[in-house]
């Protein structure tokens, strides 16, 4: 997710919530009240037909992109009510699988967008270790190839299963999952990269030529290099960190680093300036915020990034970042997808279908 704009809050104060919560997951547990799992919400009847339009243009631009996307970044959401419960709470929006929210919205979704495919990360924690990895094998058995599985580990040694388990499941389950990631630190904290639990998983990828999708911060430059050069045979996509000062300097030198770009150009988790927001913003505060400065982000991304896509038309995939709620409402997914196509056609017509969903597919064309 992106950096800017997160909710402030101390993580030790949440994961103190967290362990108080356990009493009552085991209490579900005993008691056989636990998740009916991913799978109850979707159709027994077979495929819904998609009750979502196909999106509409808000604005005009001259040069707008009109071919196909894949979006590398898509957050899924939690098949535990529990685990949805306990950071809602907490102000952390992880919404759960429900009847208005599961598979069968997204892949509608992603086809009113005129997404073919997007990368899904499928958050596996301790307590619903079971239901988030079957969320992704019955996704990916009900819709094929749309919605790419990552195995995401949790972002806090608590509830993380740990590299034996995570590794267990994902050659358990082979050739689910294409990649793994999102790998990043409890709410954006210093993370150590090179510890010894994920060199397990980049030596996994590295000898399996999967994808490994990091979040650093800015100041860990020196710590990716020494992964990249360590592991040349696993695909490292990146993303946030405000990373242009130096990714395009990994990219010279090491060919298996790939950079996202999502949440940073529409400022889907909050914006800076006058109008800063140091939490979440609402679906209300985010549509009105892009009606006003779509042109201006537009413009800004295109000068900040534009020339690192000409110069590395490889290495950039394109993006959503969605998460919460109501980052998979229709009205915002429309609005992403036009930003999207209206950034991509400022590009060259190389560089802008590299980036749109080319790039996306050559890092998946190993498997």
């Amino acid at each position: 997710m992106k950096s800017g704009g997160k909710i402030n809050i101390r993580p030790t104060i949440f994961w103190v919530i967290v362990s108080i919560s356990i009493t009552f997951v085991i209490l579900f547990a005993e008691t056989g009240v636990m998740d009916s799992g991913a799978g109850a919400y979707l159709s027994v009847k077979g495929k819904p037909s998609c009750g979502i339009d196909k999106t509409i243009r808000r604005f005009q631009s001259n040069a707008y992109y009109t071919g196909p996307l894949i979006d590398n970044h898509v957050h899924m959401p939690t098949p535990s009510k529990i685990v949805s419960s306990v950071g809602k709470k907490m102000g952390f929006n992880m919404p759960a699988v429900d009847k208005r929210l599961n598979a069968d919205h997204l892949a509608c979704l992603f086809e009113s967008e005129g997404i073919k495919k997007a990368f899904g990360f499928y958050l596996v924690t301790r307590f619903a270790v079971n239901s988030g990895w079957q969320f992704a094998a019955q996704t990916e058995k009900r819709y094929p190839g749309i919605i790419v599985p990552f195995f995401m580990p949790a972002p806090n040694n608590f509830i993380n299963i740990g590299a034996t388990s995570t590794l267990s499941i994902i050659k358990a389950n082979e050739p689910l999952f294409k990649g793994i990631g999102e790998i990043k630190g409890e709410f954006e904290s210093q993370m150590d990269f090179e510890n010894r639990d994920l060199a397990r998983l980049y030596e996994f990828a590295d000898l399996n030529r999967k994808i490994v999708m990091i979040h650093p911060r800015q100041d860990q430059e020196n710590s990716i290099g020494r992964i990249l050069a360590k592991y040349p045979n696993a695909k490292f996509l990146l993303h946030g960190g405000d990373a242009d000062a130096w990714i395009t300097d990994l990219m010279a030198v090491h060919k298996n680093v790939f950079y996202s770009l999502d949440a940073g150009l529409t400022s889907l988790y909050g914006w800076g300036g006058p109008k800063r927001i140091h939490r979440e913003p609402t679906k209300p505060e985010f549509m009105s915020y892009m009606e006003e400065n779509f042109d201006r982000l537009v413009s800004v991304g295109v000068s900040r990034w534009g020339q690192w896509l000409e110069l590395y038309p490889e290495r950039f995939l394109w993006g959503t970042d969605r998460w919460y709620d109501w980052h998979f409402d229709p009205d915002v997914g429309a609005i992403l997808e036009e930003f999207g196509r209206t950034f991509i056609g400022r590009l060259s017509s190389v560089a802008g279908e590299n980036f749109a969903y080319r790039n996306a597919e050559r890092i998946l064309s190993s498997f």
